[in-house]
């Protein structure tokens, strides 16, 4: 086991609980074998990552250095960052044209050798479309900042202000997740005014067919089905569809907006290029995960001729590294001490990569390693008030649902306030629901900040605690004008 108590980690990512191991190898892999480093076009490549205690982990040197990477090379070329989200999104649609392929062809005659050789492939592919994705959060920590300075000299009413960024800070092109919302509501038009009738449920099967990824995170979840969209439907009837429907007809409007405002407050080019870059983020880090679930769905022939052969759940397979699962499909089996680590791996696994050696830990290894490394936990209970990110404006009051696996996403009630690490896709339907949204990660760019500025419905990101802090049923005050939270006193 490689020691490393000199390092200083710092948690980087901390979406829902452990992920599969797998879909950390391979990010694991992009850094260690220099592909990540390549793409940004730079020598420089983080030396230590791993998935420990429930989150994703980089050592703080790495941070500070992949960071200074990105400020020097856009000072030095102005619009580097641009055409990275460029590259960041080129590579999604190329895993999507991929995946088409592989959902077009026949994997039942291969020989193993020649059905390792494939997957090999998908699973390089799969490495390409994430590469990039630490960049983002990196990219996230300082470009919107430039663009609030720019707002802040020149609007004085805060309102105004808000306003502005919400428009500027607001993709051109309709994330996909978009797309699904403004179906779903005119669906729900529909219904409110026929009932489930032929036509409707005809039309909610072509929306499953359709939309169906989006109920997916990657390696995790289920696709939606026809009953998921029904009680999305019922709970959207008794709202106030024509409002969500303005909305988004507001934010197709965002290009010509974003250059009304840009012309209005006089943005020199350098601040235009800031927004040109902002907005190309938002849609390529929005769209990866959209790309990445539709892409997994559509290699379901290479998938389940991998998983009928090795007599193996998907949900097992996704706990292998990918040498483990190359070598298993060319013995044609699932060794049993490695379905035993699949077991393991499953309760926990700790997937660490110091320079460039990646190894996964499970049962007594990954004890030792939490014993080396786990430090005591301190009381939170005492917090009375945090303060994160406004990333939507506005106020609520209510009690906390903590969304922590994707099974906690079911249990989401009208009116509850949405406590998070972070959102993706998943999480849309449960943040239909919530009076407030509250993350622990993020910042303008994230996930939860651009689909609450969707729904209009209050959010604060980067409390780095709120998880910690807050549990089911207390009954706390949002302030996302200010970033605020206080927890409120129950009878």
């Amino acid at each position: 086991m490689v020691k490393s108590k000199k390092i200083e980690w710092e948690i980087a990512a901390r979406r829902l609980k452990n992920h599969p191991a797998l879909l950390v190898y391979l990010m694991a892999d992009n850094f260690a074998s220099g592909r990540t480093s390549t793409y940004l076009e730079t020598t420089y490549q983080p030396q230590y990552y791993r998935q420990f205690d429930n989150a994703r982990w980089l050592d703080k040197e790495s941070i500070r250095g992949y960071l200074a990477v990105l400020k020097r090379k856009e000072k030095a070329q102005p619009g580097y960052l641009l055409r990275i989200a460029r590259i960041f999104y080129n590579l999604e649609k190329m895993f999507i044209r991929y995946c088409q392929k592989v959902s077009k062809q026949k994997f039942d005659q291969l020989s193993n050798q020649q059905l390792s050789k494939v997957m090999k492939k998908w699973l390089l592919k799969n490495k390409e479309i994430v590469c990039l994705d630490y960049t983002y959060m990196h990219v996230n920590d300082f470009y919107p900042n430039l663009l609030e300075e720019t707002l802040i000299k020149k609007v004085k009413d805060y309102q105004q202000r808000n306003h502005y960024l919400k428009i500027l800070l607001t993709p051109d092109q309709p994330t996909e997740i978009r797309e699904e919302k403004e179906k779903i509501l005119r669906l729900a038009q529909q219904v409110k005014k026929t009932g489930f009738n032929k036509k409707v449920n005809q039309a909610i099967k072509n929306h499953v067919k359709k939309f169906d990824y989006l109920g997916m995170y990657i390696f995790l979840g289920k696709p939606y089905t026809e009953t998921d969209i029904k009680k999305r439907l019922r709970y959207l009837m008794k709202g106030e569809i024509r409002t969500e429907l303005q909305e988004i007809a507001e934010q197709k409007k965002s290009g010509q907006l974003s250059r009304q405002i840009m012309s209005k407050l006089k943005f020199t080019r350098r601040q235009k290029l800031i927004v040109k870059t902002i907005k190309a983020w938002v849609f390529a880090i929005n769209h990866v995960e959209e790309a990445w679930n539709k892409g997994i769905l559509l290699s379901q022939p290479l998938i389940s001729e991998v998983l009928s052969r090795l007599k193996i759940k998907w949900d097992d397979l996704v706990q292998l590294s990918e040498p483990e699962i190359i070598k298993a499909i060319e013995k044609g089996k699932v060794e049993t001490k490695i379905r035993k680590k699949i077991t393991l791996r499953k309760q926990d696994n700790i997937v660490l990569m110091c320079k460039k050696k990646i190894e996964l830990f499970e049962g007594k290894e990954l004890k030792k390693y939490y014993a080396q490394e786990k430090k005591g936990q301190p009381d939170l209970s005492h917090i009375k008030q945090l303060k994160g990110q406004p990333a939507a404006i506005g106020s609520a009051q209510g009690r906390v649902r903590l969304i922590i696996t994707p099974d906690s996403i079911k249990e989401m009630q009208k009116g509850e306030i949405l406590v998070a690490s972070a959102t993706t896709p998943m999480h849309v339907p449960a943040m239909e629901k919530a009076s407030a949204i509250i993350t622990d990660e993020g910042g303008l760019l994230s996930h939860a900040a651009i689909v609450s500025r969707e729904l209009g419905v209050p959010c604060v990101v980067g409390t780095k605690i709120a998880t910690k802090v807050f549990k089911d049923g207390d009954r706390v005050e949002v302030d996302a004008t200010k970033g605020i939270i206080r927890k409120l006193l129950t009878n």
